[in-house]
């Protein structure tokens, strides 16, 4: 396995271009994210930020990131160690 690790990263804002832009004080805060051969993520601010909340907003992709990680690393541990995981 190679030390070097690249991992590539898309932000494309804003997500259409006739939404309103700063300094309209309703500018959109959505916006599509992506990385080379997955499917687009579309995210927002928070509603309570004048995001939309039918999108992703940065805390719960922070939460589920975390989540993610240590579920991974669990499992990593598990292996190593040969032990048997039951869901």
């Amino acid at each position: 396995m190679s030390d070097a690790h690249v991992f590539e990263t898309r932000l494309h804002w804003p997500a259409d271009s006739a939404q309103a832009m700063p300094p309209e004080t309703v500018f959109s805060r959505n916006n599509i994210m992506s990385s080379p051969g997955k499917h687009e993520v579309a995210g927002s601010a928070p509603a309570v930020f004048d995001g939309d909340s039918s999108r992703y907003n940065p805390e719960e992709l922070l939460l589920m990131s975390l989540s993610e990680c240590h579920m991974l690393t669990y499992l990593a541990i598990a292996a190593r160690k040969r032990m048997t995981i039951l869901v």
